[in-house]
């Protein structure tokens, strides 16, 4: 939990939950599972959410174990922050996974209701799962998005398909007017859009030891879509290995591919929704 935050799109993290698991191959070098491996001894932070475990070729990678913690101690931190900030909604896990009380995640969005100086920014990997939460099947009637008017309900994508699965999951949910948004981060494909599906986007390519390449052209045929879609764009990084479509090396000094002086100017886009 951190007030002021190295993600640039953000001011501050609260994670209200720890733990969480995989569901696609966005999740394969996720950062948040190798902290928690590196902190899950015994009375750290992480203990029990993850572990490490060894591939087929000896090395090593993070695995989360599946355990998931609400932490009711966390519930009322931003209510302690009086000065406005952009809040990352659980940084460190996904507030819609499967094993979430409804309960909790109510009582996470009732904090988010009672202040009104902060934006929250959600952002889940489960869309669907939020979608049907907000529209009311879990039984708290939370469906009117003028209640939620400084929360932006985000999904994670790395390729068409991810895309179009979680997209169509918000589709309800932008159509009546909640604020929705996409991060496209690791992107490892290309993505097409059709209008009016979110109304603000995040790209970036992957960072990180592992990181895996990241076209250049996939970055640059994704904001162009938002872009003419009247979407704000916030491009994050070109990420560890960008490449054009030829697989050639883009040069890059900065290890996260960051450093928006290293980028071809038409990707130079940070843009916040109003």
């Amino acid at each position: 939990m951190a007030d002021g935050s190295p993600i640039e799109w953000t001011d501050a993290s609260w994670n209200p939950v720890r733990g969480c698991e995989r569901v696609s191959e966005g999740c394969r070098n996720c950062y948040a599972e190798v902290l928690a491996a590196r902190f899950s001894g015994k009375g750290f932070w992480g203990e029990g959410l993850a572990k490490w475990v060894t591939r087929p070729d000896g090395t090593r990678e993070a695995r989360w174990t599946g355990k998931i913690v609400p932490r009711e101690e966390m519930l009322e931190l931003p209510l302690r922050w009086k000065t406005p900030r952009r809040v990352f909604v659980n940084s460190m896990s996904d507030l819609f996974h499967e094993r979430v009380p409804d309960d909790f995640i109510a009582r996470v969005l009732d904090v988010a209701y009672r202040c009104q100086q902060h934006t929250f920014q959600i952002l889940t990997k489960r869309p669907s799962r939020m979608a049907e939460f907000l529209a009311g099947s879990s039984g708290q009637g939370l469906a009117n998005a003028e209640f939620f008017r400084n929360v932006w309900f985000g999904f994670s994508a790395e390729d068409q398909a991810t895309w179009n699965e979680r997209a169509a999951a918000v589709d309800d949910l932008t159509a009546h007017g909640f604020n929705t948004w996409a991060s496209c981060e690791p992107l490892l494909g290309e993505i097409s859009i059709r209008p009016g599906q979110v109304r603000w986007a995040v790209l970036g390519g992957e960072s990180g030891p592992h990181a895996r390449p990241t076209v250049i052209g996939h970055i640059r045929h994704l904001l162009r879509a938002f872009q003419f879609d009247g979407v704000p764009v916030f491009v994050k990084q070109l990420g560890a290995h960008p490449v054009n479509r030829e697989g050639v090396p883009h040069p890059i000094k900065d290890k996260k591919g960051a450093d928006m002086a290293e980028w071809p100017t038409d990707l130079m886009v940070r843009e916040m929704p109003r």
